[in-house]
């Protein structure tokens, strides 16, 4: 599943993007929350996000702090935006104005 905000009112984007987090932490406590910013970016572990699922919980929850600062992370999400789309993880991007 992806969530995706951008926009130019980039604290409004960053507060309804948390906001989503907040609840959805609520509602599946055990899940494990995963933050990716552009200088984190890591394709394997990316990778591994879509794929994988968590210990007790089954589905992961991956925030994505303007990860499309990094040409070569945009580039990949793009390319993986069909297996994102149906991974059984959450997956929510905030990006700025694009």
């Amino acid at each position: 599943m992806l969530y995706f905000f951008y926009g130019t009112d980039t604290d409004k984007a960053r507060a309804k993007a948390r906001g989503l987090v907040e609840a959805l932490r609520k509602k599946k406590p055990d899940a494990e929350v995963f933050s990716m910013d552009s200088d984190n970016f890591s394709e394997a572990k990316f990778e591994e996000f879509i794929g994988g699922q968590g210990l007790f919980e089954r589905k992961f929850i991956v925030y994505g702090n303007r990860i499309f600062e990094n040409q070569e992370a945009k580039v990949f999400v793009m390319e993986k935006l069909k297996e994102i789309a149906v991974s059984e993880n959450i997956f929510i991007l905030l990006e700025g104005p694009v």
